[in-house]
């Protein structure tokens, strides 16, 4: 016989029912949530690199009209007179110009005011190809700066074509490089910038040793801006391929006048800068500068070669930020005698 013990409990049944349910609903909930979130993050993240990508592409767009504005104030007379006299004052021209959402900046600097590196070997010259006059200035600087002259046998190495070590022990071919640690050949080859300098034999004991530091104390004569009167770099290193840049001696460094000749003085050098800023002139021909004090006795002879009044190279740092986007460019810039002028070489980022 049916009894009501047998029938099932129906409200415990739906009590269950309704606890799945719940749970259900929630699962769903949490995966709709979990969803939503996924595709909002990603749907930000792509904005973020739309708009990134958007910035990028006007900074490249900025970074080339600075580039072009720079060239056509060198090839125009009147801006370029302007632009050497403040080169000539300053040792640097830096423009700003606010953009929409960010600023771009433009700098010059004058490379014919500094001792091209490069110019140690000169290929017109018989071998041995070292040209005696740059390798003499270039010791002079050093030695007046307190850096060891050890790393110049290295440099000239590195820049050559041959596989014959300059000077032993201090100059250094594939013999000494293939043995690093982390190996890798010469260059053989022009520096193409002067942060090269870092793989050449002797910087790996600029921070052990203050006195033979070739490699920092390089980058900071190339980086001497506002530093024991300088307005410029001393040492530069760019690659020409079939000229060796002259010295702008209306432009050059103290540390670069210095090195000129082994007589030169501090103080002649100073009586060169008063000279040539006096009443905005400069000099045209080698008589105004032999003229300007007592430099006709100091400086004579070879001395006077590989000197300039003009400039032909010049290193346009062009900086761009848009939002959280960056732009850092360096270009090499060369004008001719009649004003044209003709980009070199074009670095991303570090020069």
């Amino acid at each position: 016989m049916y009894t009501s013990k047998n029938k099932p409990n129906s409200r415990l049944s739906g009590k269950k029912q309704t606890g799945v349910a719940i749970i259900t609903a929630l699962l769903i909930v949490t995966i709709a949530a979990t969803v939503s979130i996924t595709i909002s993050t990603q749907l930000q993240l792509d904005i973020r690199r739309t708009g990134n990508l958007i910035a990028l592409d006007q900074a490249e767009i900025y970074a080339s009209f600075i580039e072009r504005f720079t060239q056509d104030r060198l090839q125009d007379a009147d801006d370029f007179a302007d632009l050497m006299t403040e080169l000539r004052e300053s040792g640097q021209f830096t423009a700003n110009y606010p953009v929409e959402n960010g600023t771009v900046a433009g700098q010059i600097t004058d490379l014919n005011s500094c001792l091209n590196l490069n110019s140690l070997v000169n290929s017109s010259l018989p071998p041995p190809s070292t040209d005696a006059l740059v390798q003499a200035r270039l010791t002079r600087l050093l030695n007046n700066h307190d850096v060891s002259t050890a790393i110049i046998p290295a440099i000239i190495d590195w820049i050559d074509a041959d596989s014959k070590t300059t000077s032993p022990p201090n100059g250094g071919e594939d013999g000494h490089y293939l043995n690093l640690e982390q190996p890798y050949h010469t260059a053989n080859q022009p520096l193409s910038s002067i942060t090269e300098v870092r793989l050449i034999k002797g910087a790996e004991n600029a921070q052990s040793t203050p006195r033979y530091a070739p490699y920092g104390n390089i980058l900071k004569l190339s980086e001497a801006f506002g530093e024991n009167g300088e307005h410029g770099p001393s040492i530069c290193a760019f690659n020409t391929d079939d000229n060796i840049p002259l010295i702008n001696v209306n432009t050059a460094t103290r540390a670069v006048l210095t090195s000129l000749s082994e007589t030169m003085t501090a103080t002649i050098a100073d009586d060169i800068i008063a000279c040539r800023g006096k009443n905005g002139d400069e000099f045209t021909k080698i008589e105004d500068f032999t003229s300007c004090g007592n430099v006709s006795t100091i400086i004579k002879g070879a001395d006077l070669e590989q000197l300039a009044f003009s400039s032909d190279y010049f290193l346009l740092k062009t900086q761009v930020k848009i939002g959280d986007a960056k732009k850092v460019t360096y270009s090499i810039i060369f004008r001719d005698t009649a004003g044209k002028t003709k980009i070199i070489s074009r670095t991303q980022r570090t020069l």
